[in-house]
């Protein structure tokens, strides 16, 4: 069992879903109760897009052990992913009353009401959350939603956070010159993009953000260079 296990994780690795998933048939043959195993399988399918078998086997596995959390939350993953965001949000809230504090059902919750733009109701599972586990991504997304309620203090504060906890990820400096451009923080805007673009210079808008804060402030010949590296980037926008 254990040697058959380990295959299907090798497999599964190796991005070979086809073979990852016979080991772990095989596994369940032996142990068919097994539910790490049988999420694993699951995950396999879900790579394949076999959506409506994912479905079937875990509407299965539930009637054996009915509110298994880890089972629902594959199930509302799978429904997410084919874009049934009501039913998925009917199954986290089905989590949530078996554990209301569950960090996952919180998050994804919040995910989908960002997608909808509710972004208050977004802001305060967001919030939950992050009194559940101080998770980085939380921390940006929490700053996302208060960029698009243009409360930008408090979406300063949060990337800040992000930064302090990851400061080579250059989509919170980009999210950060985003929020000092709208508050016509021109230079800091041009400190944030400059990072950004020092961390990937593939980043297009960071080009376009940094020649309009450089035409703010008046720097017309930094303003051009910037938006004729932006346009040999993205000659479509000529």
């Amino acid at each position: 069992f254990e040697a058959l296990n380990k295959l299907g994780d090798l497999s599964y690795i190796q991005k070979d879903f086809e073979k990852a998933q016979s080991f772990y048939l095989k596994c369940l043959t032996i142990d068919e109760k097994n539910i790490q195993v049988f999420l694993s399988l699951t995950n396999c399918y879900i790579e394949l897009e076999n959506f409506d078998l994912v479905i079937k086997l875990l509407t299965k596995y539930l009637q054996i052990t009915p509110n298994n959390v880890d089972l629902l939350l594959k199930l509302a993953e799978v429904n997410e992913k084919q874009k049934l965001y009501e039913k998925a949000l009917e199954i986290y809230n089905l989590i949530l009353k078996e554990d209301n504090n569950n960090f996952f059902a919180l998050q994804s919750i919040a995910k989908i009401l960002y997608k909808a733009k509710e972004y208050n109701k977004s802001l305060s599972m967001f919030q939950k959350a992050l009194e559940q586990k101080k998770d980085v991504e939380v921390l940006f997304d929490i700053a996302s939603c208060y960029l698009k309620l243009e409360n930008y203090i408090e979406a300063e504060k949060y990337l800040q956070q992000t930064i302090v906890i990851d400061s080579l990820n250059y989509k919170y400096w980009e999210k950060l010159g985003i929020v000092s451009f709208n508050k016509k923080e021109y230079q800091k805007a041009i400190n944030s993009f400059e990072k950004v673009i020092n961390l990937t210079e593939s980043n297009l808008s960071s080009y376009n953000y940094l020649a309009m804060s450089y035409n703010y402030l008046g720097n017309t010949d930094l303003a051009i260079e910037y938006y004729e590296k932006f346009l040999a980037k993205e000659p479509s926008s000529k």
